[in-house]
């Protein structure tokens, strides 16, 4: 073996560096782990975010069992990987259209796995008087005498309710 080799970084199938460490002394193999990443990366830091907030979201890294954590540490990788995609695609490089869709739905299921749950959200408009008194609070408006108005919104006029009104609605 040459005595430059042990300082020659080997290269994955990407053609990528990989640390000195992901190689035995004679050339094996060994298997990587985030731990033993450089930490100071923002790729590193977004996937180790990401793995902090999945945890959270299912109740806390103390709360998980190892296979959830599994997963959520490969829910994390992928959407780093997804992220690297958009991130290269917004700065205008050539992404493969196939490994990125297939990213994205590998972290879809994933998530799915783990207990993606969509939630269904009221969007229906809040009542006239309801809008105004937020449009007040959050403006601040006040009447000429300094207290804040009552309601610019007229309670709606209300017909007395007869005997006769009710017999026409049966």
């Amino acid at each position: 073996m040459p005595a430059h080799a042990a300082a020659v970084r080997h290269v994955n199938n990407t053609g990528a560096a990989l640390p000195r460490r992901s190689r035995t002394r004679k050339g094996k193999a060994r298997l990587l782990t985030l731990d033993v990443l450089d930490g100071r990366t923002a790729a590193y830091a977004a996937a180790r975010r990401l793995v902090e907030t999945l945890s959270t979201d299912l109740g806390g890294d103390d709360r998980l069992s190892e296979g959830e954590r599994q997963l959520v540490t490969r829910a994390a990788m992928t959407g780093a990987i997804v992220a690297d995609f958009e991130a290269r695609w917004v700065a205008g490089e050539p992404v493969p259209l196939g490994d990125y869709l297939s990213a994205v739905n590998v972290q879809r299921r994933v998530l799915a796995t783990l207990g993606l749950q969509r939630r269904a959200r009221d969007v229906s408009p809040l009542p006239l008087r309801e809008r105004w008194a937020l449009e007040v609070e959050a403006k601040g408006i006040t009447t000429a005498d300094g207290n804040e108005p009552t309601s610019a919104v007229p309670e709606p006029a209300q017909a007395p309710c007869t005997d006769d009104a009710e017999a026409e609605v049966s």
